[in-house]
């Protein structure tokens, strides 16, 4: 800043100099810094929001277990072996030796089946058809859950992002929970899979669904599968 003095006396006028401009190249460095400065804040940051992602959602799945599988002194259930057996048997009559049809030995006292189990096909996402079945029970309050088999389609949607794996009486299980219930349980036979599922207010306990699954039993199935014979000349 510069001093000039006007011709009358007593005052005093101030000018300001031009600012002096960056040269180019000083610029560029100084845009370069802040960049790098500002790209090693943002990576400590991410970096640090992943660590603290990964221990919660660590914390969360260690929460997320189901409780220990129940004995048949406190599953919650009685013994229904008899009446589902005979349901079970008349399902094995429609589907294929290599499609065994599971049902429940021990239920929630009072449940009934709504209906003679049902056997159905269902198309997966190749447009491949499987033949299925279904079993739903109601409750005595009025919900309803089921059982459900799939041949030949061993991971279904609705299968995927299990909570956690449980090996019950030498069987491999599949644990669904939500928030702290057991929502549904699955197992496999060979690439069939099959499933009992909660109902949708949860309304079985969770020793109730682990008692359920603990107590399934297997009726083979009695269809044989019908090969098509190619057309021939004789």
């Amino acid at each position: 800043m510069t001093l000039d003095s006007f011709t009358d006396p007593g005052q005093t006028h101030y000018t300001i100099d031009p600012p002096v401009p960056l040269k180019r190249h000083e610029v560029k460095v100084n845009i370069d810094e802040k960049a790098t400065k500002a790209a090693a804040r943002e990576t400590k940051r991410q970096a640090e929001e992943d660590q603290r992602r990964a221990k919660a959602a660590e914390k969360a799945k260690q929460k997320e277990k189901a409780p220990p599988t129940p004995t048949t002194s406190n599953d919650g259930l009685v013994d229904a072996s008899a009446f589902s057996h005979s349901l079970a048997s008349k399902v094995a009559t429609k589907t294929f030796r290599s499609f065994p049809v599971f049902y429940p030995r021990r239920l929630p006292s009072g449940s009934i089946y709504v209906q003679v189990p049902r056997v159905y096909h269902q198309t997966d996402e190749d447009k491949k058809v499987h033949q299925a079945y279904k079993m739903v029970l109601q409750l005595p309050q009025g919900d309803y859950f089921g059982f459900q088999g799939l041949e030949g389609w061993p991971d279904p949607p609705i299968l995927s992002h299990p909570s956690e794996s449980r090996t019950i009486r030498g069987r491999e299980y599949e644990i669904f929970l939500d928030g702290d219930r057991v929502r549904l349980i699955s197992w496999r036979e060979g690439d069939n899979s099959y499933w009992v599922s909660n109902s949708l207010l949860q309304t079985l306990s969770n020793d109730q669904m682990l008692g359920i699954a603990r107590a399934i039993a297997e009726q083979p199935g009695e269809r044989i599968r019908q090969v098509k014979k190619r057309g021939g000349n004789g």
